[in-house]
């Protein structure tokens, strides 16, 4: 009995377990605080999960500066707004509903007061798309301290495949195609995205923006109702954030991009949401209209993601601005429909 018993489980021990093993070894969501992470680096593929087992693997972490966002904003380098800090929580198809989430757990994760919040505002936020296919936030920060969900995650069928797949020796050339790159090193994630899209010439990235923006047009993203409780939902979010050193701000989409919203009859509802924002934080930087930045497509990766270096120079004008910088991106309640008239109309 004992030697069918071993010539039954046997097998089966080393199919389950030699796939938790690699998963284990390259630590992709970052459950565990070990130090055997390979140098290298891995495509994000579940941010909202990775970011937040993070947290929860390695607190208390002495976070004084949040970033919060969507995957606009998952390339900001928390170090280019003054801290050593810093935590970038953004992650893709990030929603301002679920901005005080993050940031609560953040703060519950983090051994310093949080002092200052980076906030993004994108117009595709307030328009009921929905996320379904994306993990709730409430269900990420309920699991990530939970034992059984860390077995779970090792398990994982995308764990298993990303890290057949992405995880690359930092020597191999194929590190320059990968686009969404965090680096990982010692067992530490840096929390933003290291590495642009890469195109082998203009022509390439023009195409890659028009398939993009036919995609957005196939599944008619634009016709999408405006959430009326945007303005309700923006004042609260204001109103958690009260004695905090806040930014918001609209990063830059491309021209193009800009065009198809307006195709849609969005520019109204954009209006609306810049006038709600300003209402309820009282200044926004906007980058989100037809400028200097918005017309170059060089500044872009795609049709509605900023370079690295341009998401850099962003931060830059925001945080040593000109009276000309001003004048052209910050919007207040006093300048709000000078700036309404001269960019939307």
């Amino acid at each position: 009995m004992k030697i069918w018993t071993i010539i039954f489980f046997l097998p089966m021990f080393f199919a389950v377990i030699l796939p938790a093993i690699n998963v284990w070894r390259v630590d992709v969501n970052m459950q565990w605080n070990h130090p055997f992470h390979p140098d290298g680096y891995y495509i994000g593929f579940n941010e909202r999960r990775q970011k937040t087992n993070y947290l929860a693997s390695h607190a208390p972490l002495p976070i004084d500066t949040l970033l919060l966002g969507s995957s606009r904003t998952t390339y900001i380098d928390p170090a280019w707004t003054g801290t050593d800090y810093g935590f970038n929580y953004g992650v893709s198809s990030g929603n301002y509903k679920d901005y005080e989430k993050y940031l609560n757990f953040a703060q519950s994760c983090s051994s310093k007061e949080i002092k200052n919040v980076w906030l993004e505002l994108s117009f595709f936020q307030p328009l009921d798309a929905g996320n379904e296919k994306l993990d709730n936030a409430d269900d990420c920060i309920n699991a990530a301290g939970r034992l059984d969900s860390k077995f779970t995650n090792i398990f994982s069928h995308d764990a298993i495949e990303l890290t057949r797949k992405s995880v690359l020796p930092l020597n191999t050339d194929e590190i320059g195609r990968l686009v969404d790159a965090y680096r990982v090193q010692g067992g530490d994630l840096q929390s933003y995205r290291m590495k642009d899209k890469f195109y082998v010439n203009d022509e390439e990235k023009s195409s890659e923006i028009a398939r993009q923006l036919k995609v957005y047009d196939d599944m008619k993203f634009y016709c999408q109702s405006y959430d009326e409780k945007c303005a309700i939902r923006l004042k609260k979010l204001a109103s958690s954030l009260a004695g905090k050193n806040v930014v918001v701000y609209m990063p830059p989409v491309t021209t193009a991009y800009l065009n198809q919203e307006a195709s849609y009859g969005q520019l109204k509802n954009h209006e609306r949401f810049l006038r709600e924002a300003v209402d309820a934080f009282g200044e926004v930087w906007d980058f989100a209209y037809p400028n200097e930045i918005t017309n170059n497509e060089d500044n872009f990766q795609d049709a509605h993601h900023a370079k690295i270096v341009t998401l850099e120079k962003m931060i830059t004008i925001i945080r040593n601005s000109t009276p000309e910088d001003k004048y052209k991106y910050l919007v207040n309640k006093h300048n709000l429909e000078e700036h309404i008239y001269r960019f939307y109309r």
